[in-house]
This record gives C-alpha cells, sequence and structure tokens, in this order.
C-alpha cells in the first residue's frame, strides 16, 4: 500500500537514482512528499518497511530531500541537496539496526556456519558524501557497542563486543576500504572447553576486501596471546597467523585436548601457526612450545590401564623361565610396577621436569606432524620410580594433534 501526494509523484520517480541512466538522468523541480510500506524483500523473513521521502526547494536552485526508512529493528534518517541532473551531497544523520533480527534474516544467505547463531546489539551508522549523475561516494562511519554473539548448540559466545571504524566507497558501490584504523574489541570469549578475555584488534581494509591485521591480542588461561601482523583475504575468507603464547596455564592447552592428560599445572611459551578456511576449518602450523620454569608443572595422567606397566614385567626373573618352580619362585615383585600402575591410572601425580611440544606440519625427519615429550618425577616421596620420559608421536593430518591421546604412537623411558 502506497500513499504519496500527486504533486510530488514526478519528483520521488526520478529521486530512484540508481534506476536511471547516469547520462539521461533529470530530476523534476518538483516538491512534496511520498512515503509507503515495502511488505517484501529479496531476503525471506525481513520485516515490512516503511518510508518517506520529503522535497522542498532549496538554495541554488536545488532540492532538498529527507529520506526517513523505519522496520522492527531499523531506524534510518538522512538528507540530500541535490541539483536537476544528480549532482549534490548526501548525509546519513541517524541509522541504528537491530543486530538480532537481520542477523536471523541474513544468516542464509551467509553460509550453514551461521546457522543458530544469535546476537544483541545495536549498529549505528553515520556518514556523508558526494553525488555525481545520482551516484554516491563518500565515506561512512560503523559503531558497535557492548554486543552480544552466541551460538548455544555449540556452547560459545561472544560477550562485550564492540566495533569501530570508518570506510570509504566508491560511486560503483563495490569497491569499500577503511579510512584509519578498525578497532574490534571483545570482553569475553567462553567455549565448551575455554574461555579468554579482553580481545583487541586493530586493523585496515583495502578496496579488495584484504584485512591488514596490525595487531591483534587477548588474555587466556592466566597468560597472554598475540600475533604477527598478517594479511586476511575476507572474499573468499582464509586466515593465516603466526600466533604467540606467554605464560598460559596448562590447564587450558589440556582443555583443548581430549585425552591423555586429566589435569595439569604450570605455564608455557611458545608460538605457533594457525590457519581457518571454510573449507579446510582449523588447522595447526609449525611452532614449538615449551613449559616456563618459574612454576611447579604438575600433571595426572588420565586413567590408562597398561600405558606405563606394560613396558615393565610385574616381576623380576631372577632365573630363566627353564628353571620352572624355582624361577617363579624366586621372582619377586618388581617395585616400580605398582608406582607405575599409580601413576598410569592418574592417582599418582607427576612433577614435570621438561615438556617440548613441536608441530610440524610437513612433517620432520621421522615422518612425524607433532611430537610431545615430557619428563617428569612423581610428587610422592620414597617413590621406586626416579624419572619418567614418554613421548607422544602424530603422524598424519595435523588435526589429529587436537584429539591426542597417549594410547598410540607412544615411546616411554623409566628409570
Amino acid at each position: 500500500m502506497l500513499k504519496f501526494s500527486p504533486r510530488f509523484l514526478g519528483a520521488a520517480l526520478g529521486f530512484a537514482l540508481a534506476a536511471v541512466d547516469a547520462a539521461e538522468l533529470r530530476l523534476p523541480p518538483f516538491t512534496g512528499e511520498l512515503n509507503g510500506v515495502v511488505t517484501r524483500f529479496a531476503l525471506p523473513g525481513a520485516p515490512a518497511l516503511q518510508w518517506r521521502v520529503a522535497a522542498a526547494a532549496g538554495r541554488d536552485g536545488r532540492i532538498d530531500y529527507t529520506i526517513a526508512t523505519d522496520a522492527d529493528g531499523v531506524h534510518v534518517r538522512g538528507t540530500a541537496h541535490l541539483a536537476a541532473n544528480g549532482d549534490g551531497t548526501w548525509q546519513i544523520d541517524e541509522s541504528v539496526v537491530e543486530v538480532g533480527p537481520w542477523l536471523a534474516v541474513l544468516a542464509p544467505w551467509l553460509g550453514s556456519g551461521w546457522n543458530g547463531v544469535t546476537a544483541d546489539g545495536k549498529l549505528k551508522l553515520t556518514g556523508g558524501g558526494e553525488l555525481r549523475r545520482g551516484k554516491p561516494r563518500g565515506k561512512v562511519k560503523v559503531e558497535l557497542d557492548d554486543a552480544i554473539v552466541r551460538k548455544a548448540d555449540q556452547g560459545w559466545s561472544l560477550a562485550g563486543v564492540s566495533l569501530h571504524g570508518e570506510f570509504s566507497f566508491e560511486t560503483d558501490g563495490l569497491h569499500w576500504a577503511s579510512v584509519g584504523p578498525v578497532e574490534v574489541a571483545v570482553r569475553t570469549i567462553t567455549t565448551a572447553r575455554f574461555g579468554a578475555r579482553n580481545l583487541k584488534l586493530n586493523a585496515s581494509v583495502d578496496d579488495k576486501l584484504v584485512v591488514a591485521l596490525e595487531s591483534a591480542r587477548l588474555e587466556a588461561g592466566g597468560g597472554e596471546l598475540w600475533i604477527d601482523p598478517s594479511k586476511v583475504p575476507l572474499s573468499p575468507p582464509s586466515i593465516k597467523v603466526r600466533m604467540h603464547m606467554q605464560r598460559v596455564g596448562l590447564q587450558d592447552i589440556v582443555a583443548l585436548v581430549p585425552g591423555g592428560l586429566a589435569d595439569a599445572r604450570g605455564r608455557i611459551d611458545g608460538e605457533l601457526g594457525l590457519g581457518w578456511s571454510p573449507k579446510d576449518g582449523l588447522e595447526l602450523g609449525a611452532g614449538r612450545l615449551g613449559l616456563r620454569d618459574d612454576e611447579p608443572a604438575i600433571v595426572h595422567l588420565e586413567p590408562s590401564p597398561g600405558f606405563l606397566t606394560k613396558r615393565v614385567p610385574e616381576r623380576i626373573a631372577l632365573l630363566p623361565a627353564s628353571a620352572g618352580a624355582l624361577a617363579r619362585w624366586l621372582s619377586p615383585l618388581n617395585p616400580a610396577y605398582a608406582d607405575l600402575s599409580a601413576i598410569e591410572l592418574g592417582r599418582t601425580a607427576l612433577r614435570v621436569q621438561s615438556l617440548t611440544v613441536e608441530v610440524t606440519p610437513e612433517g620432520d625427519a621421522r615422518g612425524r606432524s607433532a611430537s610431545i615429550r615430557v619428563v617428569a618425577k612423581p610428587v610422592q616421596e620414597h617413590s621406586s620410580v626416579g624419572v619418567v620420559t614418554f613421548d607422544v608421536n602424530v603422524a598424519g593430518p595435523l588435526s589429529a594433534v587436537l584429539r591426542l591421546g597417549m594410547q598410540d604412537g607412544v615411546s616411554m623411558n623409566v628409570h
């Protein structure tokens, strides 16, 4: 349904600048008002959009236009000052978009990864620029503060999300670029396995939609992580960065590994390659992590019967088996067996003397894509086990590193 004043009909139709060839554009010198409701969008689920355009005679024979748009989750106010040939200026005085309702509308167009993602927050847009033959160019400032993004079925959420930046665009509307730094911050990051906070990111975006990450830091596990300056294309999206970590809690690393260690205390430093793409998902790159020595590191193994004890005899054979019953009688219990059993079942903690993680996606000299070496000794006093050294080796796709267990590819020495 449309409502409009007849004397403004010609001017309103002329104001549909995008539908008129720029060389033939000629705005009629009429004034008045046109308003209506758009009930059908190309996006299913989009709310009905109420709009109003008013025109009045301005200075220098130009026309002053006032534009207003309202819908559930959208509020826009703007102006334009145009000559008959479509030259002039435009301004967004006020624009507020509710992120949640429009994310639900856009999610099917953004890809399957956005299904089930919800959000709360208000996106504010302001800006202005020129029109040449009805085609706009200029700058738009984007502001988002204290938003929340979550995906309940996967157990993750981002709280306190903010985005501040200014972007310029040319008359074709396709070439956007940032004007100055774009600042992104997230107060808290929560997942099913770990949490982080105080993410701060500074970047710029060029007209080819390539993001230049200048800095990105966050706090996790009582330590800090950051990345080297990197280029990240957005179309198609692909991330390959170098991540550094300092004093990160070992317990948070263990939380990412669904097997092997039941609990851990201590802190690690190191660096690691990190990548992501829609096709390949999360990928680990070459890197090395090591244990800090400025505070104790304690680990408990996940209960794994036989992990250590299958490599040592329960009894010490003093005579060959051919001695029969005498050999069995003179086979005392191995004092290390019970202690090793307590370690492999997670009943006895280990004080780690050194822990080294090597990630080699292309394979090392032994064909390993990742390896972990642990040198530790039991926490309990008077243990018959002095030092336990074991290696976890992974060969094949590096995605297996995120599922490290201690059942396969393991070698172990006990002293």
